[in-house]
């Protein structure tokens, strides 16, 4: 999160930074429990579109006790998408 200097509006957002170094801005929308994993829904501070675009990361927890943000496969993502198709349609 961050330090709050820019105004309390900053606190809501993550930034991650890439493998490039570039930082990006994220809200979380939410954290999903699916197949015994846990996984976060987040939404870009920048959209690039007209339709509102969302990020979805695997939460992991490493030795340390240190929660990491990994990257999903393309599998994991298709039934993460199934099971918020079928919640939100109140299945």
């Amino acid at each position: 999160m961050t330090n709050g200097t820019n105004g309390p509006e900053q606190d809501e957002f993550l930034v991650l930074v890439d493998e490039e170094g570039e930082e990006h801005r994220y809200s979380l929308e939410r954290i999903v429990e699916l197949d015994a994993k846990r996984y976060v829904v987040m939404i870009p501070e920048i959209q690039e579109g007209e339709e509102e675009e969302a990020h979805v990361f695997r939460l992991e927890t490493e030795k340390d006790g240190e929660e990491v943000l990994v990257d999903v496969e393309d599998e994991e993502l298709d039934k993460i998408q199934e099971f918020l198709d079928k919640e939100a349609a109140g299945e």
